[in-house]
């Protein structure tokens, strides 16, 4: 049945749906409008139809019990202020609290259990059934508890509490799990003293982790924070962040302090992890916010979330929305949905320092960070229980995957222990055990079949690991395979294959003997300084240098610098934002897309216009400030013309130092360019006729400016090329002359385009 209402925001005479709530749109102006009793309004003015019923309901309960009308009055004013209700809205629904005078049960209160129902089907109709399950499951948990409130329920109160099972359909299992949760609940509210928790948590943590006791006691005071000040249930329980290279050490603790949480019923359960690195891109936005929501909703209390910085730019703003204002929305089929941060801990851990994050998050959110953990160099002893826990760990697992009686001798932590790198942290040593140990670990398993009951021993002999199985020391690089590294070979060999650049090559190759020399440093226990492998690269377009900087990228992956050997192209526009607060987040972003490879920077000279260019600078102070923290996993590339880059190293005064290494490349010759045609038309099957040699060397040796270049003389080879390709088709086509792959002098038309020169 229609009705005619009159919008408040046009004041247009519309027809629409007579309900109680009805959520709509004028067809006139497009305003969010709301319908009740008769009467439409704007939907910021009126809360919404799930929220209207169970306010109504609580009022039932109120008016039926006066003997507990301050109680329920608290509950009610607690339960609505979660919603994050504007100040409309929410005098509406006090309005309708205090006006609500009828009895308890009566046919009105069956109809809002049944609108109740039907609003939370909508609300939750393109979300998992597990999360309307849970949240019908809460409400009923809500009244079940407003109803025992002086000994309850009653017999009315049970009228109200079995209408609402049978319209949900709750079954008797989801009612007792319900209940029984209730029940720890309150329990855990009467009877816990969250000091003496924390105490024993405290206690128990020293006693077991060989780790500085402020580390702990920093943790732990982080964990008890949120039950030492009132908070709001909507925000976060708390924002911990957490600055280390050892992460799983780190992650380790938050999991046990959580564990001994939990079994203390201070919280329901652990902790869920996040991995920001599967989300660096934009386009993996809604599969990031579908995954998030997920945690929010989940009923473990506590989300530790891992490398932050490599979250794009665009869900690194939900989460800063999410946090700064404690709910965000997500567009939905049904319109837009309200996310809360549900009262969860928030632990951030990451490498760098508190002020990178700050940069990521803005002032709102670093604000209201609860506590900052700086983990900085550890101890001998921690170092010690750091190697022996994974070693122990390692030894445990090849006992099951490799079939071994294994062990270890204690002097094989002390050998561990010298390949551990306060830049990497445990990284380094995971490395050597699986190169070194492992690896040969299971030729010897596959060349020796030692038996499961034979007991084999790892120890060190003469600075190397042995295996001892009773009778025998043998070396574990007896069954290390010697390879030759076929990938370092093809990038050679694809470098070597690049015509002219033979400067930039002999560069690029004495990479190679930079490391060795390195390597066999640290073998003879010398101390070797961290030598910086960023480049510039100056020259004219079209010189190679992208396809150089790629070579780099692949060929430092070879030789182990870096760990990926991703090249990530970027130019201003993929750094600088156009908005405050914006270029930060681009640029950290792009950056932690290259970790493990090469940043190129193309026209990098663009980043800074002039001194007034202040998103260019702030993008500038980032790139050196995450240079610095990321130097032993990241390489980057500067190119463009050389005058305007030595202008652009004064831009900023740590740029320079940052960058020793300076390659030019030089415009190709001639003749070089006539090698690249030949190669170009024969990638694509064409064959360059003979009588063409002569002048297209002619050709290209007019068009070769010294200087400044812009057209880029690679790139007018190319195009020389394609419009001959293009020539040639239509000389065969309309002449039928010809053989279909060669390309003769009149196809590159050089006379013509001389010429006009």
């Amino acid at each position: 049945m229609n009705n005619t209402f009159e919008c408040p925001s046009c004041a247009s005479i519309v027809g629409l749906p007579n309900q109680v709530i009805f959520n709509c749109v004028c067809p006139k102006c497009g305003a969010n409008l709301r319908l009740r009793k008769g009467r439409a309004y704007r939907a910021e003015e009126i809360a919404d139809n799930d929220i209207y019923c169970i306010v109504l309901l609580f009022a039932q309960i109120a008016r039926a019990n006066p003997e507990f009308f301050a109680e329920f009055d608290k509950f009610v004013g607690d339960y609505i202020n979660r919603f994050n209700l504007t100040k409309s809205q929410f005098l509406d629904i006090t309005k309708v609290y205090q006006d609500e005078k009828k009895k308890f049960f009566h046919e009105k209160t069956k109809y809002v259990v049944y609108n109740l129902h039907e609003g939370i089907d909508l609300y939750y109709k393109a979300k998992p059934m597990k999360e309307q399950e849970a949240f019908e499951d809460s409400l009923f948990q809500l009244f079940y508890k407003m109803a025992t409130i002086g000994g309850g329920p009653n017999e009315e109160q049970m009228k109200i509490l079995d209408m609402y099972k049978l319209t949900f359909g709750l079954t008797d299992e989801r009612i007792a799990n319900v209940i029984t949760e209730f029940k720890k609940e309150e329990k855990v509210t009467r009877e816990i003293n969250y000091k003496d928790v924390f105490a024993k948590i405290r206690s128990e943590l020293s006693n077991m982790y060989m780790t500085s006791k402020d580390l702990i006691n920093n943790l732990v005071v982080a964990f008890e924070r949120p039950y030492l000040i009132k908070n709001d249930l909507n925000a976060p329980k708390n924002i911990i962040t957490i600055f280390t290279n050892e992460s799983e050490l780190l992650l380790e603790l938050v999991n046990v302090i959580s564990s001994m949480m939990t079994e203390e019923l201070v919280i329901k359960a652990g902790v869920s992890r996040f991995d920001c690195a599967q989300y660096s891109k934009d386009e993996n936005y809604v599969e990031f916010a579908n995954n998030f929501i997920h945690l929010l909703n989940d009923q473990e209390e506590v989300i530790v979330i891992e490398n932050f910085k490599a979250l794009s730019s665009k869900n690194t703003a939900f989460l800063v929305d999410l946090l700064k204002n404690n709910f965000t929305y997500v567009d939905t089929n049904d319109g837009r949905a309200k996310i809360s941060c549900n009262n969860k801990y928030f632990v951030f851990i990451s490498m760098g320092e508190p002020r990178d994050f700050g940069a990521i998050v803005g002032d709102s959110v670093f604000s209201k960070i609860g506590d900052v953990i700086e983990v900085k160099d550890f101890s001998d002893e921690e170092i010690t229980r750091m190697v022996a826990n994974y070693t122990n760990y390692f030894v445990v697992s090849c006992r099951s995957e490799l079939e071994l009686s294994l062990y270890y001798d204690e002097g094989l932590i002390d050998f561990l222990k010298q390949f551990y790198s306060k830049n990497i942290g445990m990284r380094s040593i995971k490395y050597y055990i699986e190169q070194n140990i492992h690896k040969p670990l299971v030729d010897y398993k596959l060349k020796m079949q030692p038996t499961n009951e034979q007991q084999l021993t790892l120890v060190v002999v003469e600075n190397e690991v042995a295996v001892y199985d009773e009778k025998n020391v043998i070396k574990l690089s007896k069954f290390a395979q010697k390879k030759t590294n076929e990938t370092l070979e093809e990038v050679k060999a694809e470098l070597n294959s690049i015509i002219g650049l033979n400067e930039v090559k002999e560069y690029v190759l004495k990479l190679e003997d930079n490391v060795v020399a390195r390597k066999m440093r640290e073998e003879a226990g010398f101390k070797n300084s961290s030598i910086s492998m960023n480049m510039i690269f100056t020259g004219n377009p079209g010189t190679g240098k992208t396809t150089i900087a790629r070579i780099v990228a692949e060929y430092l992956k070879a030789l182990g610098v870096l760990e990926k050997g991703q090249l990530v192209e970027v130019t201003r526009g993929d750094l600088v934002g156009e908005h405050v607060g914006e270029t930060a987040a681009k640029t950290t972003a792009k950056i932690s897309s290259a970790l493990g490879g090469v940043l190129f920077i193309d026209e990098a000279y663009s980043l800074s216009r002039d001194k007034n260019d202040t998103f260019g600078l702030e993008a500038i102070d980032t790139l050196v400030k995450m240079m610095e923290d990321n130097k032993d996993n990241l390489v980057v590339i500067l190119a463009g013309y050389k005058a305007e880059m030595e202008h652009f190293l004064k831009s900023n005064s740590g740029l320079k130092s940052r960058f020793p290494n300076f390659v030019e490349f030089a415009d190709y010759t001639p003749k070089e360019m006539y090698l690249i045609a030949d190669e170009i038309a024969k990638k694509n099957d064409y064959i360059i006729d003979n009588s063409c040699i002569e002048p297209l060397i002619t050709y290209f040796e007019s068009k070769n400016i010294k200087g400044r270049n812009d057209n880029g003389n690679g790139r007018l080879v190319r195009n020389v090329v394609e419009k001959a390709i293009v020539n040639q088709s239509n000389r065969i086509v309309n002449a039928n002359d010809g053989d279909l792959q060669v390309l003769k002098l009149v196809d590159f038309e050089l006379k013509k385009k001389r010429n006009s020169i």
